[in-house]
């Protein structure tokens, strides 16, 4: 098949197309049949620094299909055992540049990143595409304004201290689609910038309270809004209201309990690409025995010590036993 009609038949399937911009680019991959996003690896080496932020390359241009959007979301890995999280994270249907990644290091340690490590995972979502409509009321629904709701500009001047949060409120209500919640995603510009992040950001629908934007401040400055400041976008995201049922066993697949619930750790998807000169040395070997002889001293310890207090529970069942004779 020519470019153009693989490009043909992939936007026909609703397929995402990629294009690499650079020889060291991964091509995004599911960990599993069935996972819900797709990892994005680093095309370049890089250092998040302790409490800072960074932004990883991925050496990727893409086209996701028509009435999506691909969010880019902590991979559950990172954010449980490095603090890692990802600020902004909205790539449009309509963006053609490169597809970068914001890292959040909220860890006391450095983070380094190096080629072909996998940073995030890319989900495309379908999104509903309805205008915006001005009203004077709204239809009650029995929730009415109770929670607090968000959305995206600024009604009246705030301040959002350094390593802080503030409820931004936008003096909007609003009553949206059907089958969809709007989610209140970071922007960009702020997320690379300032270092700000989106809290909660979840408007269900049926709440018809005054809508308000949690912001999270990571950075080492305050950041002032003033009224009429761009701080967040509103995205009106497709969910199924399945019910919930309780049942005895699921049915198997092929992933299991692989991983923490995002896309888990897969043989034909290693975390990085493994070296080509990738050979043990002397030292290295040596290092390694010395590990292991420790390991095997420590498990054997244990053993020792879990016989001991085994010993001592039997110990004191027969004192008691002889206190009550």
């Amino acid at each position: 098949l020519s470019r153009m009609s693989v490009k043909a038949v992939a936007s026909s399937q609703g397929a995402m197309m990629v294009k690499r911009l650079c020889p060291s680019a991964s091509m995004p991959l599911r960990g599993s049949d069935f996972a819900a996003g797709f990892d994005l690896a680093a095309s370049e080496a890089s250092v998040v620094p302790a409490g800072g932020k960074g932004i990883v390359k991925t050496g990727l241009s893409i086209a996701i299909p028509q009435g999506t959007y691909a969010r880019i979301a902590p991979r559950s890995g990172l954010a449980a055992k490095k603090m890692i999280n990802i600020g902004a994270g909205v790539v449009d249907y309509d963006y053609r540049g490169e597809v970068g990644v914001v890292l959040f290091n909220h860890g006391t340690e450095d983070f380094g990143v190096e080629v072909g490590d996998r940073v995030a995972q890319l989900i495309l979502e379908n999104v509903t595409m309805v205008g915006c409509v001005e009203v004077d009321s709204l239809d009650e629904t029995a929730r009415g304004t109770g929670g607090y709701g968000s959305t995206g500009v600024s009604a009246k001047a705030a301040l959002v201290p350094a390593g802080g949060k503030a409820i931004v409120k936008t003096g909007l209500s609003i009553a949206i689609p059907p089958c969809t919640y709007a989610r209140i995603a970071p922007r960009s510009g702020l997320a690379a910038k300032k270092m700000l992040h989106v809290g909660a950001g979840v408007v269900d629908y049926d709440y018809r309270g005054e809508v308000g934007v949690v912001l999270f401040n990571h950075g080492p400055e305050d950041f002032p809004v003033a009224a009429g400041d761009r701080i967040a976008q509103l995205i009106l995201e497709e969910i199924s209201m399945a019910p919930c049922v309780e049942v005895e066993t699921l049915e198997d697949t092929a992933r299991g309990a692989g991983g923490f619930g995002s896309t888990g750790v897969t043989p034909a998807l290693p975390n990085k690409r493994p070296r080509e000169d990738a050979v043990e040395t002397p030292s290295e070997v040596a290092e390694i025995a010395a590990l292991k002889s420790k390991v095997e001293a420590l498990t054997a310890e244990l053993a020792s010590t879990r016989g001991f207090r085994t010993e001592l529970d039997e110990l004191k069942k027969q004192v008691a036993l002889l206190m009550t004779n």
